[in-house]
Protein backbone atom coordinates (compact mmCIF):
# COMPACT_ATOMS: atom_id res chain seq x y z
CA UNK A 1 0.00 0.00 0.00
CA UNK A 2 3.04 2.23 0.57
CA UNK A 3 3.99 2.20 -3.22
CA UNK A 4 4.97 5.66 -4.45
CA UNK A 5 2.46 6.71 -6.64
CA UNK A 6 5.63 8.69 -9.19
CA UNK A 7 7.99 5.24 -9.07
CA UNK A 8 5.05 3.11 -9.51
CA UNK A 9 3.37 4.66 -13.01
CA UNK A 10 6.71 5.74 -14.55
CA UNK A 11 8.10 2.40 -14.36
CA UNK A 12 4.73 1.08 -15.75
CA UNK A 13 4.38 3.33 -18.64
CA UNK A 14 8.27 3.11 -19.72
CA UNK A 15 7.69 -0.68 -19.23
CA UNK A 16 5.11 -0.22 -21.90
CA UNK A 17 6.74 2.48 -23.81
CA UNK A 18 10.00 0.23 -23.74
CA UNK A 19 8.32 -3.55 -24.89
CA UNK A 20 5.50 -2.47 -26.82
CA UNK A 21 6.41 0.93 -28.85
CA UNK A 22 3.95 0.74 -31.20
CA UNK A 23 0.92 -0.34 -28.93
CA UNK A 24 -1.88 1.99 -27.10
CA UNK A 25 -3.24 -0.24 -24.34
CA UNK A 26 -5.48 2.63 -22.63
CA UNK A 27 -8.48 1.67 -23.92
CA UNK A 28 -7.64 -1.96 -22.42
CA UNK A 29 -5.93 -1.43 -19.45
CA UNK A 30 -7.96 0.73 -16.13
CA UNK A 31 -6.19 2.01 -13.44
CA UNK A 32 -7.55 1.49 -10.32
CA UNK A 33 -6.75 3.63 -8.01
CA UNK A 34 -7.41 3.58 -3.91
CA UNK A 35 -5.37 6.88 -2.73
CA UNK A 36 -5.86 10.14 -4.52
CA UNK A 37 -2.30 10.47 -4.37
CA UNK A 38 -1.93 8.33 -7.35
CA UNK A 39 -3.98 11.11 -9.33
CA UNK A 40 -1.13 13.63 -10.22
CA UNK A 41 1.18 10.50 -11.17
CA UNK A 42 -1.76 9.10 -13.13
CA UNK A 43 -1.89 12.71 -15.12
CA UNK A 44 1.84 12.85 -15.87
CA UNK A 45 2.53 9.27 -16.99
CA UNK A 46 -0.38 7.45 -17.99
CA UNK A 47 -2.65 10.17 -18.94
CA UNK A 48 -4.83 8.42 -21.85
CA UNK A 49 -5.92 5.54 -19.56
CA UNK A 50 -9.04 5.14 -18.01
CA UNK A 51 -9.00 5.59 -13.89
CA UNK A 52 -11.69 3.81 -11.45
CA UNK A 53 -11.57 4.82 -8.11
CA UNK A 54 -11.73 1.42 -5.80
CA UNK A 55 -13.23 1.53 -2.50
CA UNK A 56 -15.51 0.92 1.00
CA UNK A 57 -16.01 4.65 1.73
CA UNK A 58 -18.60 6.67 -0.04
CA UNK A 59 -17.16 10.26 1.75
CA UNK A 60 -13.64 8.83 0.84
CA UNK A 61 -15.07 8.59 -2.89
CA UNK A 62 -16.85 12.28 -3.13
CA UNK A 63 -14.19 14.12 -1.26
CA UNK A 64 -10.94 12.42 -2.83
CA UNK A 65 -12.01 11.14 -5.80
CA UNK A 66 -14.81 13.83 -7.73
CA UNK A 67 -16.04 13.29 -10.89
CA UNK A 68 -13.75 15.28 -13.05
CA UNK A 69 -10.91 13.07 -12.11
CA UNK A 70 -12.12 9.25 -12.46
CA UNK A 71 -14.21 7.45 -15.06
CA UNK A 72 -15.36 5.44 -12.61
CA UNK A 73 -16.42 4.08 -9.10
CA UNK A 74 -15.61 0.14 -8.09
CA UNK A 75 -17.11 0.60 -4.63
CA UNK A 76 -18.08 -2.15 -2.37
CA UNK A 77 -21.62 -3.75 -3.04
CA UNK A 78 -22.99 -3.42 0.92
CA UNK A 79 -21.92 0.15 0.55
CA UNK A 80 -23.94 0.41 -2.23
CA UNK A 81 -26.55 -0.65 -1.72
CA UNK A 82 -27.58 1.81 1.44
CA UNK A 83 -29.79 4.54 1.02
CA UNK A 84 -26.51 7.07 0.48
CA UNK A 85 -25.08 4.38 -1.58
CA UNK A 86 -28.05 4.19 -3.93
CA UNK A 87 -27.76 8.29 -4.23
CA UNK A 88 -24.57 8.11 -4.65
CA UNK A 89 -24.90 5.48 -7.90
CA UNK A 90 -27.79 8.11 -9.43
CA UNK A 91 -25.25 11.11 -8.78
CA UNK A 92 -22.50 9.82 -10.46
CA UNK A 93 -24.25 7.86 -13.10
CA UNK A 94 -26.01 11.61 -13.80
CA UNK A 95 -22.19 12.60 -14.07
CA UNK A 96 -21.30 9.89 -17.07
CA UNK A 97 -19.07 8.17 -14.57
CA UNK A 98 -19.84 3.76 -14.12
CA UNK A 99 -20.28 2.23 -11.20
CA UNK A 100 -19.05 -1.03 -10.54
CA UNK A 101 -19.72 -3.07 -7.18
CA UNK A 102 -18.10 -6.21 -5.62
CA UNK A 103 -18.07 -8.93 -4.66
CA UNK A 104 -21.55 -9.92 -5.30
CA UNK A 105 -21.84 -13.90 -4.54
CA UNK A 106 -25.20 -14.38 -3.60
CA UNK A 107 -27.82 -14.62 -5.62
CA UNK A 108 -30.44 -12.42 -3.54
CA UNK A 109 -27.88 -9.60 -3.26
CA UNK A 110 -27.42 -10.10 -7.43
CA UNK A 111 -30.84 -9.40 -8.51
CA UNK A 112 -30.71 -6.32 -5.94
CA UNK A 113 -27.53 -5.46 -7.61
CA UNK A 114 -29.28 -5.80 -11.60
CA UNK A 115 -32.45 -3.74 -10.24
CA UNK A 116 -30.14 -1.01 -9.31
CA UNK A 117 -29.09 -0.58 -12.14
CA UNK A 118 -25.36 -0.74 -11.75
CA UNK A 119 -22.89 -0.68 -14.71
CA UNK A 120 -20.70 -3.93 -13.90
CA UNK A 121 -21.19 -6.47 -11.04
CA UNK A 122 -18.00 -8.50 -10.10
CA UNK A 123 -18.90 -11.71 -8.72
CA UNK A 124 -16.51 -15.52 -7.92
CA UNK A 125 -19.84 -17.13 -8.64
CA UNK A 126 -20.25 -16.45 -12.21
CA UNK A 127 -23.06 -19.44 -12.94
CA UNK A 128 -25.05 -17.49 -10.03
CA UNK A 129 -24.76 -14.20 -11.68
CA UNK A 130 -25.40 -15.22 -15.09
CA UNK A 131 -28.62 -17.15 -13.34
CA UNK A 132 -29.88 -13.79 -12.25
CA UNK A 133 -29.19 -12.22 -15.82
CA UNK A 134 -30.88 -14.94 -17.57
CA UNK A 135 -33.80 -14.40 -15.19
CA UNK A 136 -33.68 -10.57 -15.37
CA UNK A 137 -34.03 -11.25 -19.84
CA UNK A 138 -36.95 -13.77 -19.57
CA UNK A 139 -38.87 -12.33 -17.15
CA UNK A 140 -38.12 -9.03 -17.03
CA UNK A 141 -37.59 -6.46 -14.38
CA UNK A 142 -41.29 -6.34 -12.77
CA UNK A 143 -41.63 -10.55 -13.52
CA UNK A 144 -38.24 -11.03 -11.48
CA UNK A 145 -39.74 -8.51 -8.67
CA UNK A 146 -42.81 -10.40 -8.39
CA UNK A 147 -41.44 -14.06 -8.34
CA UNK A 148 -39.55 -12.98 -5.25
CA UNK A 149 -41.93 -10.69 -3.59
CA UNK A 150 -43.86 -14.04 -3.48
CA UNK A 151 -41.77 -16.11 -2.16
CA UNK A 152 -40.61 -13.71 0.75
CA UNK A 153 -36.74 -13.72 -0.98
CA UNK A 154 -35.95 -10.38 -1.13
CA UNK A 155 -32.86 -7.84 -0.67
CA UNK A 156 -33.02 -5.84 3.10
CA UNK A 157 -29.89 -3.92 3.29
CA UNK A 158 -30.37 -3.65 6.92
CA UNK A 159 -30.68 -7.61 7.23
CA UNK A 160 -27.66 -7.98 5.04
CA UNK A 161 -25.67 -5.56 7.15
CA UNK A 162 -26.12 -8.23 10.18
CA UNK A 163 -24.02 -10.36 8.09
CA UNK A 164 -21.26 -8.03 7.13
CA UNK A 165 -21.61 -5.23 10.48
CA UNK A 166 -18.95 -6.44 12.56
CA UNK A 167 -16.26 -7.34 9.66
CA UNK A 168 -16.87 -4.28 7.49
CA UNK A 169 -16.12 -2.15 10.87
CA UNK A 170 -13.18 -4.21 11.13
CA UNK A 171 -12.00 -3.86 7.35
CA UNK A 172 -13.03 0.04 7.87
CA UNK A 173 -10.91 0.57 10.71
CA UNK A 174 -7.72 -0.96 9.34
CA UNK A 175 -8.45 0.73 5.34
CA UNK A 176 -8.69 3.80 7.08
CA UNK A 177 -5.47 3.81 9.10
CA UNK A 178 -3.99 2.31 5.76
CA UNK A 179 -4.78 4.88 4.02
CA UNK A 180 -3.76 7.75 6.40
CA UNK A 181 -0.32 5.71 7.23
CA UNK A 182 0.11 5.47 3.40
CA UNK A 183 -0.42 9.07 2.92
CA UNK A 184 1.88 10.24 5.18
CA UNK A 185 4.46 7.53 4.28
CA UNK A 186 4.17 8.89 0.69
CA UNK A 187 4.00 12.40 2.26
CA UNK A 188 7.33 11.45 3.63
CA UNK A 189 9.05 10.16 0.53
CA UNK A 190 8.04 13.96 -1.63
CA UNK A 191 9.92 15.34 1.34
CA UNK A 192 12.98 13.22 1.89
CA UNK A 193 13.03 11.29 -1.37
CA UNK A 194 16.41 9.17 -1.59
Amino acid sequence: MNNSPTLLFSKFAALLKDNFPERDFSSQIVLGLWHPKFLPAADKFLPRFSRVHIGFSLPIARDHFPPETVDGYSINFMVLSTKEGRLFIKEMQAAGKQILTWTVNDPVEAREAVRMGLDYVMTDRTKVLGNVLTEFESLGKDGVEKKYKESGEVFDTWARWSRYTFWRGLIWCFLTFRFNQAGKQMDSDVTHPN
